[in-house]
């Protein structure tokens, strides 16, 4: 819980202005905030301007009042207490009670408040996570599985295509599976390093408002509960990014390296100004680009023309009688193991999930598999 006190705020919504950067000061800093203390705001009075605008100040920064009984000798709601409305970030404050005999000459009531004192504390950042499941192909014995292989295929006849890639499937899963089974990992998903669980589940509320104001958008209720939960999401996530990068800043104190990577990140040097190229005339960069892609197309065009006229000029017969024989596959030769050993061992390394096997493991099996 982070405990704001404060006494005396001047009237003066000019004065006053200093209280809203607070505001945000204390919404971006670590704990659930609690600010409380005598504001010297009638809010109990709807007709009194600068109570109209403190409130709606402090409900634009996602705030509410919790203090609805007079709390001064005359009767003015003067002492108030101010926490987040935010469902993640808000105070179950209970029992609220103004009592008028303080024991002291102080004209301003006492105020007391029940605070829960089990409140989850602060974790870290936690990680989300995707499950999977995977093979740890980096764990096989290279010798025993090429064994297992020359065993399993060197005694299949096979008769047609179809017939070898089936078997070839069945017979490595079913080797795979001896020597790496599929196992369950859990691996990291990509987001923000600052977006915690908070975060999340003030998206999920937005959303569910959003819904729910879009069914009717005649309905004022719906409308102002939308509006109420995008102003927690903005509070909630802002809170949890700058709390990052001011812990990030805080730990690279002392080393400039450090401080300057974390600067050039928030800023977007590193890949906001290296998107574009460097030129002072947006409208010259504009047509630089539409001259480099211009004169690419036209090479590649001039190209393909430059191999149609070379080929009709040394195939003018076969051309000029319909085309008939042009691009026909009609003569084939059988490859040899040799040539298929050479094919595989230029493949580049590169695979993907539909691949039984990666390509560097195909590679280190091409005798039993070939």
């Amino acid at each position: 819980i982070l405990s704001v006190l404060l006494w005396g705020l001047p009237q003066s919504m000019l004065k006053a202005i200093k209280f809203n950067t607070n505001l945000d000061d204390v919404v971006e800093k670590f704990g659930a905030p609690m600010i409380c203390g005598d504001f010297n705001f009638h809010v109990e009075n709807k007709n009194d301007q600068n109570a109209k605008k403190f409130i709606a100040l402090y409900e634009s920064k996602g705030f509410q009042q919790h203090v609805d009984k007079g709390t001064h000798n005359s009767g003015g709601v003067l002492d108030l207490i101010l926490t987040l409305k935010s469902g993640t970030d808000a105070l179950p404050l209970k029992d609220v009670i103004v009592e008028s005999n303080t024991g002291t000459t102080s004209d301003h009531h006492l105020v007391y408040v029940d605070i829960p004192n089990h409140l989850q504390p602060h974790s870290s950042q936690k990680k989300a996570f995707a499950t999977k499941n995977v093979r740890e192909f980096k764990k096989i014995d290279i010798n025993e599985f090429r064994h297992d292989l020359f065993c399993s295929l060197t005694t299949i006849q096979l008769t047609s295509v179809d017939q070898a890639i089936d078997i070839y499937q069945d017979n490595l899963k079913a080797i795979l599976d001896l020597h790496a089974p599929l196992v369950t990992r859990n691996f990291k998903m990509r987001q923000s390093p600052w977006w915690n669980k908070s975060c999340k589940s003030a998206k999920v509320e937005v959303r569910k408002a959003q819904r729910k104001f879009y069914k009717d958008k005649s309905n004022s209720e719906a409308r102002e509960i939308y509006n109420e939960k995008c102003i927690d999401k903005s509070i909630i996530i802002n809170r949890a990014r700058n709390l990052y990068f001011n812990e990030k800043l805080s730990s690279s104190k002392g080393n400039p390296k450090a401080t300057y990577k974390v600067l050039n990140h928030l800023m977007d040097k590193e890949y906001g100004e290296n998107k574009l190229p460097h030129c002072n005339d947006k409208t010259m960069l504009a047509e630089n680009f539409k001259t480099f892609f211009d004169s690419k197309v036209k090479d590649i065009y001039s190209g393909i023309e430059k191999d149609s006229v070379q080929y009709k000029e040394t195939n003018s017969d076969q051309y000029m009688q319909g085309h008939e024989n042009l691009s026909r596959f009609a003569q084939f030769r059988e490859v040899s193991v040799e040539e298929l050993f050479d094919l595989a061992k230029d493949l580049s390394d590169k695979s993907c999930e539909l691949d039984i096997l990666p390509i560097w493991l195909f590679k280190s099996c091409l005798p039993e598999l070939i």
